[in-house]
């Protein structure tokens, strides 16, 4: 089973590297039927990678710069769009959410 769990990870981080994100028949099952799965009798776990994306970042500036203002506010539980919102000036949340990826930086006050 150790073994099966490893190829299973290895083939996520294959499609993540190709894909950017994983595409199995889980992630579109209907959420409610989500508990019912199993690996070998064992329920599954759900993890939303992309939003642990912002604490893994603030994780890393910590790391790299020390105490910073964004990863302060990650720590606090803030939510990163509206941390982005504000930096940016962008009039709503869903302004900041739509330029997430673009490769902007701002300042965070």
């Amino acid at each position: 089973m150790l073994r099966q769990c490893r190829v299973v990870r290895a083939v996520a981080r294959l499609l993540l590297i190709l894909a950017g994100r994983v595409h199995t028949p889980v992630v579109n099952l209907k959420a409610d039927l989500r508990p019912a799965l199993r690996f070998h009798g064992t329920p599954l776990v759900s993890l939303d990678v992309k939003q642990m994306q912002p604490a893994i970042l603030a994780k890393v500036l910590v790391s790299a710069v020390g105490s910073n203002s964004f990863a302060d506010a990650i720590f606090r539980g803030e939510d990163v769009y509206l941390i982005l919102q504000k930096g940016a000036k962008l009039a709503t949340r869903p302004e900041a959410k739509k330029h997430r990826n673009k490769n902007t930086l701002v300042a965070v006050t």
